[in-house]
């Protein structure tokens, strides 16, 4: 895999992260989902087959919020 924020190209180990995203309201939501890091910069990256997971576990951290 190569990553999109460094170009550095790494084996791709998709694994369960914590995700911290900052909203401006109601703040910092804290979630889990499947993804890979990039060994240099630390950017994460999800799997496309993973992705509606990650965005339903982002949404259900959201919600519990408000």
């Amino acid at each position: 895999m190569k990553c999109i924020q460094c170009n550095t190209e790494f084996e791709a180990i998709f694994e369960k992260r914590k995700h911290t995203v900052d909203c401006k309201n109601p703040g910092i939501v804290e979630f889990e989902g499947k993804a890979c890091e990039c060994p240099k910069c630390k950017t994460k990256s999800t799997n496309e087959e993973d992705i509606l997971d990650t965005l339903t576990a982002f949404e259900e951290a959201y919600a519990k919020m408000h």
